[in-house]
């Protein structure tokens, strides 16, 4: 439903009717509803997302590598 890229990762963070947000392949957030919208920072440390149910969320990535 949604998708962001990642410039320096040269990757793209996507977001599904199933509630989930992906980047490089792994899930990297669940959520209880369609994630509708993504944006991510150049580095991809931060996401943030914006679901069906109203929901809007950052999270730091920068600590997990994807």
């Amino acid at each position: 439903m949604s998708v962001a890229f990642v410039s320096q990762r040269e990757a793209l963070v996507s977001g599904s009717a199933d509630g989930t947000a992906r980047a490089g392949g792994r899930v990297i957030g669940g959520y209880a509803s369609a994630v509708e919208w993504l944006a991510a920072s150049g580095e991809g440390e931060y996401v943030a997302s914006a679901c069906a149910d109203g929901a809007v969320r950052v999270r730091y990535r920068g600590w997990d590598p994807w």
